[in-house]
């Protein structure tokens, strides 16, 4: 249907335009079509015309038995960056899939299995010439981790990479690597080569990477993610699990991130353990202290209790920070007068250097406990405490008191 319309003053030559009838056929919008066979080509309705706007269409196909993969190449590529784009699904379901806009030609991609599907989206204004996509069965393998599975690594050292690296990696997906090291070693270490992921409000992250200290999600953990490249990280053992999450943005333009390479080697080094909740029980008249890792970053979701003893006829016990950076304030350092009951802590320190008051934090008596906590995102160097047992204190004037106040009543008996 055309439709002209003119109002009451003012006239133009106006227009002529001219008609015909064409065999094109332009998919239904919001319909779906079922491909089938070893190779095809889907383009935009009325490629290389402007496509339509305010439109949505669906293509899945299903290779023949035996098919590995499914490539996929585009011959031209233009919409508008990003409210209309092509969506290429790893399956037939609303899955993990990866996204395409813009006007510069995307690099092929190859899907894992027989079955993929095609979105196309276009918002209500803004028509390009669109695409032309070019689909064709392979035996070829891709070796692309399933969405939501889970891969088992042995040996002593690898590397793990988001799907696609160094391209930009799947949408809406996880996966999860857990890692078993050959007996008698004691550490992983993990190193990222490159990190580029999601991360539009920090410390909030999107899309990121989460190591764990074992094959456990309740254990110790450490998230990282945006674009800053993190410290090494080691756990202690030999069991470690790495898992990878990307959300579905709603704004498809944040979505152009090339992912992560992560090494990981192992060594029969000890290291601390990064087990949650974990106590050390310590004795003697001096010692230092640390932070997971440190000086790399320490873990999220962690608790570590330190429980000193000091030799009998210690008064008092000192604390000297030599180094201080942890989150503000949610990671923090508490010292106690004991070993821990809620009404003995004497300090809570946190933030990003060595606050006045640690320049003289005492307890008294040879019992004191140090606290560590940390929350589940967000990681710095931490800290280092030295300790030293002592025959006096300040805090330890009480007892001190005490005991002249014995000693001039005696001498007071011996006068009398």
């Amino acid at each position: 249907m055309v439709f002209f319309y003119t109002d009451a003053s003012i006239v133009f030559s106006g227009f002529i335009i001219e008609w015909e009838a064409s065999p094109y056929t332009v998919p239904m919008d919001g319909g779906t079509t079922e491909l089938t066979g070893s190779l095809g080509t889907l383009t935009s309705p009325y490629y290389p015309f402007n496509y339509l706007d305010d439109y949505q269409y669906t293509w899945k196909i299903t290779a023949p038995s035996g098919t590995n993969s499914i490539q996929f190449s585009f011959s031209f590529f233009e919409t508008e960056n990003c409210e209309d784009y092509v969506r290429i699904y790893t399956s037939h379901s609303h899955a993990a899939y990866s996204n395409k806009c813009g006007v510069s030609l995307p690099a092929s991609i190859g899907i894992s299995g027989r079955y993929a599907m095609v979105f196309f989206n276009t918002d209500i204004n803004g028509a390009y010439h669109g695409f032309s996509l070019q689909w064709e069965a392979s035996t070829t393998i891709v070796n692309i981790p399933s969405n939501s599975g889970t891969t088992n690594l042995t040996g002593s050292s690898g590397t793990i990479t988001s799907p696609y690296y160094p391209s930009t990696y799947l949408d809406n997906y996880q996966h999860t690597w857990k890692i078993t090291a050959p007996s008698g070693i004691n550490s992983i270490t993990f190193m990222f080569v490159t990190l580029q992921t999601e991360q539009l409000n920090k410390p909030v992250c999107q899309d990121y990477v989460q190591i764990y200290t074992s094959h456990s999600t309740s254990s110790t953990n450490t998230v990282k993610c945006g674009s800053t490249l993190p410290s090494p990280y080691t756990v202690s053992g030999r069991y470690a699990m790495v898992y990878f999450y990307s959300n579905e943005a709603e704004t498809v333009s944040l979505k152009a991130y090339s992912g992560f390479s992560l090494q990981w080697t192992t060594s029969t080094t000890t290291v601390p353990s990064s087990i949650a909740f974990e106590t050390t029980d310590l004795t003697g008249t001096s010692g230092t202290i640390t932070s997971p890792n440190y000086p790399n970053n320490y873990a999220d979701n962690y608790e570590h209790r330190w429980k000193i003893t000091a030799n009998s006829g210690t008064i008092s016990i000192q604390f000297v920070f030599n180094a201080f950076n942890t989150e503000s304030c949610v990671d923090y350092v508490q010292i106690y007068n004991n070993h821990g009951s809620p009404s003995s802590s004497i300090t809570k320190i946190c933030g990003p250097s060595i606050p006045d008051v640690t320049s003289d934090i005492t307890t008294t008596g040879r019992y004191a406990t140090v606290y560590f906590k940390t929350d589940s995102s967000v990681t710095r160097t931490g800290f280092s405490v030295t300790w030293t047992a002592s025959g006096s204190g300040r805090l330890g004037l009480r007892s001190n008191w005490h005991h002249l106040n014995l000693v001039w009543v005696l001498l007071l008996l011996c006068i009398i």
